[in-house]
């Protein structure tokens, strides 16, 4: 009898505990569940947010040395970017000016940078002539001027030193990538003394990467930078660049050396920005449309300062002129800037620098980012750097064709030329291609404009 009851409760008591587990197990797994979903819903924030960090990301221009043919070397930096674009005139009481008029009235080659005359020189020594030019006009500050961006001169404190200095180099693919990077590394050493205890508190050498390739190359440099900036918020990072495409030949236009000095935003550099540089973006051309590419391109760098399209102020590019490629490439930038500026004149409103200086291929980016600093900084607008020489053709094996934009901006407080005062001319080889800096803090403007340091 009492089996026979007890068996019945013993099942109840049995079934009773497996829907009580069976319904904690659904509990705990509804709990994990939707821990799972918060997780994922918090990394898929995260991830985003980083997409938007990385998006909006922008580098100080702290300062810019560019070499070409077209330089005159008594004039500063500031002087000759503004001078290419066509915006300013050499000082009224220049004697050379007045004795040779027809050849200082327009952009040419006035000053070799390097030389080729026995037609022995080498593709190795050429690019070497220009890295030692590059490199050599800091040293001498470098070491004796305190108050110079970089400094390890007497009474400077804190020391700021330039070893381990990470430097982007877009370069040609003509140049052995090894030899270009280590002969770039061994005179950063000779220059900065950088294998000196007295002058480096790390021994480092410069941290050299090259971005080897064409026109799109110095987008890639650029890019990595600013990678490296939004990682390293305490360092500085130079993004350089060389080709010289008429090689043989020597003295011509589409000749470069550019080197750009950025800084993470948030760094304390005790100047002014030159301006403000996003990252590029390339805009894959679909179906054909370069058109839609372009307008994409805009719209993207827009994005990325917070403006509208429209005001977008100046767009510097390179798709050339003279033949039936160049005409391809300027044809959707040209259809695109009319549809996204409909109420501007685009041609005065953009510059094209391979039409003046020719194709300078890995030079390319650098320089039309060195003009558009320029532009930027001294018409207080923003201007896009538009890449058109993946229009046709991607430059890698496996690339599709691609429009790219970069986004430069200006500083809050640009320093904008007087074009009724004289500029600074070098008396001697010590001031000679002097670099162009921001303006420090708390220091007024020279009273001859375009002295820099």
């Amino acid at each position: 009898m009492t089996t026979t009851t007890s068996s019945p409760l013993l099942l109840l008591a049995l079934a009773i505990i497996a829907f009580g587990a069976y319904g904690c197990a659904q509990h705990f797994d509804r709990q994990a569940a939707s821990r799972m979903a918060l997780q994922h819903e918090q990394n898929e924030k995260l991830q985003a947010e980083a997409r938007d960090r990385r998006h909006q990301f922008t580098a100080q221009v702290v300062g810019l040395q560019w070499l070409n043919p077209l330089v005159w070397k008594d004039y500063p930096t500031e002087w000759n970017t503004l001078w290419a674009l066509g915006l300013v005139k050499p000082n009224s009481d220049d004697a050379q000016v007045r004795k040779h008029p027809e050849l200082y009235s327009q952009v040419r080659p006035v000053a070799g940078i390097a030389f080729n005359l026995s037609g022995r020189e080498t593709w190795t020594g050429y690019y070497d002539t220009y890295v030692r030019k590059l490199f050599g006009k800091f040293w001498e500050r470098y070491f004796m001027n305190k108050h110079y961006f970089y400094s390890v001169a007497r009474g400077r404190s804190p020391r700021r030193e330039v070893s381990g200095m990470r430097i982007e180099f877009a370069l040609p693919p003509q140049l052995d990538t090894k030899e270009g990077t280590d002969l770039a590394r061994d005179h950063f050493v000779g220059y900065f003394g950088t294998d000196d205890p007295k002058y480096s508190s790390t021994l480092q050498p410069a941290d050299i990467i090259a971005h080897v390739g064409g026109p799109a190359a110095g987008f890639r440099s650029l890019d990595a930078a600013l990678d490296y900036l939004e990682t390293h918020p305490d360092k500085t990072v130079w993004v350089a660049a060389f080709d010289a495409p008429s090689f043989p030949k020597y003295k011509q236009l589409d000749e470069t050396g550019a080197l750009l000095i950025l800084a993470h935003p948030d760094y304390a550099t005790g100047r002014e920005p030159l301006a403000w540089l996003h990252r590029p973006q390339r805009t894959e051309i679909e179906d054909g449309k370069a058109v839609s590419a372009w307008k994409t391109g805009f719209a993207d760098a827009a994005a990325r300062g917070r403006i509208e399209p429209a005001q977008i102020g100046y767009v510097v590019h390179d798709a050339g002129s003279g033949d039936d490629a160049a005409a391809r490439r300027l044809g959707p930038l040209a259809q695109a800037m009319t549809e996204t500026f409909p109420e501007r004149d685009i041609t005065a409103h953009s510059f094209n620098t391979a039409a003046l200086l020719g194709d300078l291929n890995a030079g390319t980016a650098a320089t039309n980012l060195v003009l558009a600093i320029a532009y930027a900084h001294h018409r207080n607008t923003p201007v896009v750097v538009a890449g058109t020489r993946e229009t046709l053709n991607g430059e890698r094996d496996g690339d599709a064709p691609a429009v790219t934009t970069v986004l430069v901006r200006p500083p809050a407080h640009p320093t904008p030329f007087d074009p009724d005062r004289k500029w600074f001319r070098a008396s001697g080889h010590g001031n000679a291609y002097l670099p162009w800096w921001g303006r420090r803090h708390g220091v007024e403007p020279p009273n001859l404009q375009g002295w820099s340091d």
